[in-house]
């Protein structure tokens, strides 16, 4: 009876160990595709009314015409996969869109490795990013000076292109509360924890439930 016993516990512990490597070579797998991550990190205002009413009264002149405000945004774009993204994977330059604004400027400020080779050219409210090798784990960012044409916040909304092996661009704007890939992360770790937990309780149960089941029999 003890030897059924733990036959009994063993299979339930082989059902957890199979169900445990299918998540981690689920896990395995998802971290061998391609991403990349574009996030918002910061974006400023020449002229800010929140500090005091008296800054409504400052005007703002940009080759002679008087423009509501000047936006300083800051973009970084990440190669967050474990595969290169080649020149020949786009299908057309990575597009930075911004909401009802005007671009003044736009360049690269830092890049990871420096030898990276990025040029931008900036349209009426987007700025196009050249084709170019990323390695895992490159990144750069991108510093857009733009000014808004409602006299709001202009934004960065999205940042789209076409990839070989991407299906979406990864946009995360920092300054606002989003889920990102680390909760989803978070998710199914939890998950896995609490179908581990229930797996072991039911064990446990099964285990104690047939103990007592065979030390009656014994005793009778």
């Amino acid at each position: 009876m003890k030897d059924r016993l733990w036959q009994i516990v063993g299979a339930i512990a082989a059902i957890i160990a199979v169900i445990v490597a299918i998540i981690i070579f689920y896990l395995s797998d998802a971290k061998m595709e391609k991403s990349l991550l574009a996030e918002v990190i910061s974006s400023s205002k020449l002229i800010n009314t929140n500090i005091s009413s008296e800054t409504q009264n400052l005007k703002v002149f940009y080759r002679n015409k008087e423009i509501p405000n000047v936006i300083v945004s800051t973009l970084r774009i990440i190669n967050d996969g474990k595969q290169p993204i080649r020149s020949e994977d786009y299908e057309s330059p990575i597009i930075i869109r911004l909401n009802k604004s005007d671009i003044i400027s736009s360049k690269v400020i830092s890049k990871i490795p420096n030898n990276l080779k990025i040029s931008l050219e900036d349209t009426l409210s987007s700025v196009l990013i050249s084709k170019t090798l990323l390695n895992a784990e490159d990144q750069f960012l991108v510093e857009i000076v733009s000014t808004p044409l409602d006299g709001k916040e202009s934004a960065i909304t999205s940042v789209e292109g076409r990839i070989v092996g991407i299906k979406n661009i990864t946009f995360n704007d920092s300054l606002k509360k989003q889920e990102g890939k680390g909760f989803e992360w978070f998710s199914i770790i939890s998950a896995l924890i609490g179908l581990i937990a229930g797996l072991y309780s039911v064990a446990s149960l099964l285990y104690f439930s047939l103990k007592r089941k065979f030390t009656g029999i014994r005793k009778l």
